[in-house]
């Protein structure tokens, strides 16, 4: 198995605006927290705010949140990215332009279609030289980049921050790859215990398929956890906020489960 300490937690979705009011759902705790459609993005220079992608919008709102939390400094920090949609929304747009016979793509567009887009803002937007590595694994991507975090923190012995996140497509490719609405969670990943931690991790994968996944206990969340790639994290999230021992069953693409053995610290 490999280890890892939760340092800090950002969440964002339209109804689950922050950690806290993430927190206070899954255990039962009515919030105020105003929801919201489109992330702050408060990292970003406002012109550039303006311009963000969706994707990118929700990157920056669930890292700030996860490190604020983590009391990290981002500069130096590696960085593990996982989304089974990137910006569908561009994608769309350029498929859409292609198929009227514009092939003069705009370079900004182009640009933001690409997979570690989000990345890229992100990185530019805390100035972060760091490595990073963005994955793409369809319904299992959050999973393959929860193992990914994981094994970069036991092979360079340095903390990493882990993001999945996923946004809605448009047009004609909503109805080939539903997802119901935006979501991200970032989780600040330490390799030795600290003070102030949340819990600690143990992942490991099987090749094998031999136990339930996990799932919500909140009806409404179940449903958000079937219908959003990154939200099948919702239960580990849920063990997270309890701080109770948990085995979190994760599917993987291609066969296969991650097991995720949860101890509060």
């Amino acid at each position: 198995m490999l280890p890892s300490y939760v340092a800090g937690v950002g969440v964002w979705s339209p109804i689950l605006p922050s950690w806290q009011a993430c927190r206070s759902r899954l255990v039962g705790e009515p919030f105020t927290e105003t929801q919201s459609k489109v992330p702050p993005a408060e990292w970003l220079p406002p012109i550039e705010r303006r311009r963000a992608t969706l994707s990118t919008r929700v990157v920056l709102s669930v890292t700030k949140d996860a490190l604020t939390q983590a009391g990290w400094d981002p500069a130096r920090l590696p960085t593990v990215f996982a989304s089974s949609s990137g910006s569908p929304d561009i994608t769309n747009e350029l498929c859409a332009a292609l198929a009227a016979g514009d092939t003069q793509i705009s370079p900004t567009r182009f640009h933001n279609s690409v997979h570690n887009a989000a990345a890229g803002y992100y990185s530019i937007a805390v100035a972060c030289r760091a490595p990073s590595t963005t994955l793409c694994a369809h319904d299992g991507s959050a999973a393959a980049g929860l193992l990914e975090a994981n094994v970069l923190l036991a092979t360079e012995e340095s903390s990493a921050l882990f993001v999945a996140f996923d946004v809605p497509y448009t047009g004609p490719l909503a109805d080939i790859r539903p997802i119901a609405d935006p979501f991200g969670v970032a989780l600040a990943l330490a390799p030795e215990p600290a003070p102030g931690q949340i819990a600690r991790l143990a992942v490991e994968r099987s090749s094998r398929q031999g136990l339930p996944l996990s799932t919500c206990r909140d009806p409404g969340l179940e449903l958000v956890r079937e219908h959003i790639p990154s939200a099948r994290l919702l239960p580990l999230l849920e063990a997270l906020a309890l701080r109770e021992p948990a085995q979190i069953v994760l599917s993987m693409a291609g066969g296969g489960q991650l097991t995720v053995e949860v101890t509060p610290c």
